[in-house]
């Protein structure tokens, strides 16, 4: 409860400060220190936003609350394009890969899912080996029911890194909040804005929205989290028929 209060808390004056940097980089004549100044004021606040963001989910969940949802029709390809080139551009240096088969559309929370994949994404950027490609991949899966106006019932997602597998003993608690694995290498690739909770927000997520997420990870086939969510997820009050069809989607790969 000290932790959802505080949180919240949080959240205000920091979204003043933001507000406040944005204001002044509209103004004209800025000194080129002024400027780099207010690039770190937006850097760091958005940093504590996202920290702020993962404790609130976490004190949520720990108080027995559901996330908050907002559904509408999601292009997961698309999503996960944005995704990897917002990785591309912190990380230039990685070889980040998108390969899309299928119809990849569906009815969710477009923030949450983007949470989801940008977890999974930093994880094995920071966990992975900086040498070796990191493959993000979705797929449809099943048959849909008669007049969702939807392909496979399923959507699976998957991340791929190569590098050191996560310890065997670890496995099991590897979505564990109160759990944290890193080497040496991977605490130095940790972001500024997370406290180690990514895993647990996947996981909360997936479960949230009846699916599942599942890792395997050895030395040979390196480590890879799947995830397999239901492509409609009805709730009360919920009319499938109302869904408008959505269009295939042609798979790709870049």
């Amino acid at each position: 409860m000290f932790l959802a209060c505080l949180s919240h808390d949080l959240r205000n004056p920091l979204n003043t400060i933001r507000m406040a940097a944005h204001v002044i980089s509209q103004q004209q004549n800025t000194s080129p220190a002024t400027a780099n100044a207010i690039s770190v004021i937006a850097r760091n606040t958005d940093a504590m936003m996202q920290l702020i963001g993962d404790l609130i989910d976490f004190s949520s969940s720990g108080l027995g609350r559901a996330m908050p949802w907002n559904r509408g029709l999601v292009d997961l390809e698309a999503l996960c394009r944005e995704v990897i080139d917002s990785f591309r551009a912190l990380h230039p240096g990685r070889a980040l890969r998108l390969h899309s088969e299928g119809d990849v559309n569906g009815v969710w929370d477009a923030g949450r899912i983007r949470q989801l994949v940008s977890n999974l994404m930093g994880n094995a950027i920071q966990h992975g080996s900086p040498e070796a490609p990191i493959d993000l991949s979705v797929a449809s899966k099943g048959t849909a029911s008669a007049g969702s106006g939807l392909g496979g019932s399923t959507v699976v997602l998957s991340v791929h890194n190569e590098g050191v597998p996560i310890p065997p003993d670890l496995l099991p608690t590897i979505f564990d909040p109160l759990k944290r694995y890193a080497t040496r290498e991977s605490a130095a690739e940790r972001s500024p804005g997370s406290i180690g909770l990514g895993l647990y927000i996947v996981r909360e997520i997936v479960v949230a929205k009846g699916g599942t997420v599942e890792v395997a990870s050895t030395a040979e086939e390196g480590t890879t989290f799947t995830v397999r969510i239901p492509r409609f997820l009805p709730v009360e009050g919920d009319n499938r028929d109302a869904a408008p069809p959505l269009e295939p989607q042609r798979g790709v790969s870049v």
